[in-house]
């Protein structure tokens, strides 16, 4: 069985939908022995490309590209936001972000995040910040960092050294 993956897909970039559908057009003539015909979806990628060269035609100049930021919908974003109004009151919170879409929390709008170490590590972060701030320092961390180490080595950390703060997982699927 040959296995099929970043011989198809690039290995860097966003996979919107025209890499997708580019990436499937690969495999399936790749995978002609699976006996799932090409050919619908060669369809569709030729329909998507001459709809794009319309839609440049009319638009004159290409579209900007998305700059990073929660998805429209995302859960995560009201959490930044009452984390802002938070701070209104009580002033500047220190906050340990987490690698994740939470990361995205520290650039505009919501400007929340000072630091960024690893996965699950947001909190093991603030150890050494805690003693140091006014307020308690803030971890946000996501549910697979919490599972990957953020139990073992930030929650076990943090309450063996009976640190202040608040740790918030965040869980978006």
């Amino acid at each position: 069985t040959r296995v099929h993956g970043k011989n198809v897909l690039p290995m860097a970039g966003e996979y919107v939908a025209g890499v997708l559908m580019d990436g499937i057009s690969q495999f399936l003539g790749l995978a002609k022995s699976a006996k799932v015909p090409a050919a619908p979806a060669l369809k569709t990628v030729k329909t998507v490309e001459e709809r794009k060269r319309v839609a440049m035609d009319v638009l004159g100049e290409p579209v900007p590209a998305r700059p990073p930021g929660f998805c429209t919908g995302c859960p995560e974003r009201p959490v930044f936001g009452a984390i802002n109004l938070v701070q209104e009151q009580v002033g500047k919170l220190h906050v340990s972000a987490d690698i994740g879409c939470h990361s995205f929390a520290t650039l505009e709008p919501f400007k929340v995040g000072n630091t960024i170490l690893g996965y699950g590590l947001g909190l093991a972060s603030s150890t050494g910040l805690s003693s140091m701030m006014k307020n308690p320092v803030v971890s946000i961390m996501g549910d697979g960092g919490f599972w990957h180490q953020g139990l073992t080595t930030s929650v076990a950390n943090h309450v063996y050294n009976k640190d202040e703060g608040v740790l918030i997982i965040l869980k978006n699927g």
